[in-house]
């Protein structure tokens, strides 16, 4: 694919996969000083932009508060202020609350600063009151900046919602460096499990036809590949390699809008961190980043890999495999038993899952035949997990699933019921109908936890 030569502007362009991919954001600035561009709102995104509505948290604000609104006084734009008073901003109904309460009718847009919660705060009410918003994203710690769906912990449950995309991203690259060495290890994280979210979406390509694009998936490869090169320079908080790993991460959320879906930057890693995080959350226990839990997932799931393709399909007996599988009272018995309150949430993701017999022993044989050709494919391309384990280590991030807190039974639950907390078909799902996962998920768990 030739990358679009105004990648960071709206675009739009015809790819040789068949489809046309578009790029609804007006402006992406990623650069040294990129705040400035605050000032030129009304002339670069639209006359309208007289007055923003600062979404902040007393920390950023005490550090980063006074260049945003000096920016905003240089280009004569009128600003009113919602600071929260801590530091960790929760994404949940209390903070809609406060941001609802403090905005008014002469507000034109909003101005997100900030990293997860607040930019998922703002694309929420952005969508629901129609007024849009420029994201200030103060570490590159996501490829969600550009995303149009908000993750929030609603009812004590995380929920992914539709949402809306900002009209502009000004990252400044002065600030991004001096970000937590945390928060630049969960963007190296949640930039590194493209690789198999990639493969993740080439196998429901050939078992379901799902439509692929190739040239994504490559740009999205190159870029990744350019930032682990980097990684050392990262970790020391060279700026350029910062900048590098910010535009990786929006180029990756660039790649969603390409697609219409989030199939370049997410598969079943992201599935088995959001797991985990649901679990946590159930027992009242620490909750990690979660770019670092997608990269310590993203191992297990290079793990899952290796021990999957190894794998003879050949001889395997389908029938066999259904009779021993969970009929529908049985499973939505094992959902209520492991997801609890979340039960519910978990059935409606999952309203459209296999059960009748001749239905599922079509789909098996389907995915039985496939997988020459997926072996095939993904062996030679497997990431190197020391590579990865040794960048995180450099950065002092978590490398192992002991260090997220989890157990050997943990890291076996999540494998086998992770694909059930999103509608989207990964190797876990193949792997249930090759009759395989369960001893996958001890395999892997066994090995993971020496």
């Amino acid at each position: 694919m030739i990358i679009p030569e105004n990648i960071w502007q709206a675009h739009s362009f015809e790819c040789s996969c068949g489809q046309v991919h578009s790029q609804p954001i007006k402006d992406i600035s990623i650069t040294k000083g990129a705040l400035d561009k605050l000032g030129a709102v009304k002339e670069n995104l639209g006359e309208t932009y007289n007055k923003g509505f600062i979404i902040i948290d007393s920390l950023l604000n005490e550090l980063i508060g006074d260049k945003i609104k000096a920016a905003l006084d240089q280009g004569g734009i009128l600003y009113s202020l919602c600071l929260f008073d801590s530091p960790q901003v929760l994404p949940n109904e209390t903070s809609i609350v406060k941001i609802m309460a403090d905005l008014d009718d002469t507000i034109d847009f909003m101005i997100a600063v900030g990293s997860g919660a607040v930019n998922d705060l703002a694309r929420f009410i952005s969508s629901r009151c129609r007024i849009p918003y420029i994201s200030i994203p103060t570490a590159a710690s996501m490829d969600g900046y550009s995303a149009e769906v908000s993750l929030l912990v609603l009812n004590g449950i995380k929920k992914t919602l539709n949402a809306t995309h900002p009209t502009a991203i000004y990252a400044d690259t002065s600030i991004l460096k001096n970000a937590p060495p945390k928060l630049v290890a969960a963007g190296f994280g949640d930039l590194i499990c493209k690789k198999t979210a990639a493969f993740d979406w080439r196998i429901s390509n050939l078992i379901n036809g799902e439509s692929y694009c190739q040239n994504t998936v490559d740009v999205v490869d190159q870029i990744v590949e350019k930032t682990a090169n980097n990684a050392l320079k990262i970790s020391e908080r060279d700026e350029t390699a910062i900048k590098d790993l910010a535009e990786g991460l929006m180029l990756s959320g660039i790649a969603m809008h390409w697609v219409g879906k989030s199939r370049p930057a997410a598969g079943a890693e992201h599935h088995l961190a959001h797991f985990i995080g649901m679990k946590a959350m159930m027992k009242n226990h620490p909750v990690h980043l979660h770019g670092i839990e997608v990269a310590v997932m993203t191992l297990v799931m290079i793990e899952v890999y290796h021990e999957i393709l190894s794998r003879d399909f050949r001889n395997i007996d389908i029938n066999v495999i259904y009779e021993n599988s969970l009929d529908k009272d049985a499973y939505e018995k094992r959902i209520l038993e492991v997801f609890k309150d979340s039960a519910p949430q978990i059935f409606k993701e999952n309203e459209n899952k296999i059960f009748e017999k001749e239905a599922w022993l079509a789909h098996a044989q389907k995915v039985k035949e496939s997988m020459p050709q997926i072996k095939e494919e993904l062996i030679p391309r497997i990431p190197d997990a020391q590579r990865i384990i040794s960048v995180l280590t450099s950065m002092g991030a978590p490398a192992k699933p002991e260090e997220l807190g989890l157990t050997e039974e943990d890291l076996k639950e999540a494998i086998l019921y992770a694909k059930e907390v999103r509608n989207k078909y990964t190797i876990l799902d193949a792997a249930e109908y090759l009759g395989c996962l369960e001893d996958v998920a001890e395999k892997v768990a066994a090995k993971m936890s020496r």
